[in-house]
């Protein structure tokens, strides 16, 4: 029976006991299995089966038995660093960040009120990306900040204009009533009251030879940002595509460390527009 030597860096296995033990530790942090396997460039299954009772075929785990994992799954999920703060779900404050920009107030100008460091442009990035997590230190800022502002209009009209071109709601779309103004925007199965959506069906469809051409680069050793660049895309534009096509990222080391650390969860970068004029705007509102 072949036996991986755990010394050897050529072994295709090693023990799994370690890599539960980051994985909890990760958890225990406030990631989510999905934002773990994101993050190590694998699929989200491989960290639920990893965490659950049966083996990838079904097969109950028999008490007493070592268990290994693949190398190419452990190593990835082993170099991502535990926070040194903790991470809360981001549904409720990112909903509250595109709620004060809706009403007129610019990223930067948030940013600078939060006082945490954050830039314009790294608040951009989580309102337009899909978040799952973000910092438990920038999350009680911005409810906190959300309580002072909301019933104060900003002067951005940019932002606002920012805000109604991505759907984002307003605060008083979350209100039940004037001693309730939060309502219901802490809710995941709650929807916003008189919000227009932007029309998804703008969206180019995947080319048909796209997961080819991925495969072929993946062959060579290449991650994202490398194929991205080479087929002249946004990386924001590349991940949707892979998303669409049912296929995984894989990106280069552990990620945008700039935006990872206290932002993860915000899985695409900007997307900025390529008119010129639209690109001024944005940057007047982010930065």
């Amino acid at each position: 029976m072949f036996k991986a030597n755990d010394n050897n860096p050529n072994s295709q296995q090693i023990p799994a006991a370690p890599v539960l033990a980051h994985v909890k530790a990760l958890l225990d942090a406030g990631h989510t299995p999905s934002t773990i396997a994101h993050q190590a460039g694998i699929e989200t299954r491989r960290v639920t089966t990893l965490l659950g009772a049966h083996s990838e075929r079904g097969a109950t785990r028999q008490a007493g038995y070592e268990r290994r994992v693949y190398r190419r799954i452990a190593e990835p999920i082993l170099a991502i660093p535990i926070p040194e703060g903790m991470f809360v779900p981001a549904l409720g404050p990112v909903r509250r960040l595109r709620a004060l920009v809706r009403i007129g107030h610019a990223f930067h100008a948030i940013a600078a009120e939060l006082g945490l460091g954050y830039t314009g442009r790294d608040l951009a990035e989580l309102a337009l990306g899909r978040p799952e997590i973000i910092d438990a230190e920038l999350a009680d800022a911005l409810v906190a900040l959300y309580d002072r502002w909301h019933y104060v209009p900003g002067e951005s009209v940019e932002a606002r204009e920012l805000g109604r071109e991505h759907g984002f709601a307003a605060p008083l779309a979350w209100a039940i009533d004037d001693d309730d103004t939060a309502g219901s925007i802490d809710d995941p199965t709650a929807e916003p009251v008189g919000v227009d959506r932007p029309d998804r069906r703008r969206w180019r469809p995947v080319p048909a030879d796209f997961p080819e051409v991925v495969a072929e680069h993946r062959e060579l050793g290449r991650f994202d940002e490398e194929i991205a660049d080479s087929m002249g895309l946004a990386l924001n534009t590349f991940a949707k595509r892979l998303h669409r096509a049912g296929l995984v990222e894989r990106r280069r080391g552990n990620g945008d460390h700039a935006t990872v650390r206290p932002l993860y969860g915000a899985r695409f970068r900007l997307r900025t527009p390529h008119h010129e004029g639209a690109q001024a705007r944005l940057a007047g509102i982010a930065s």
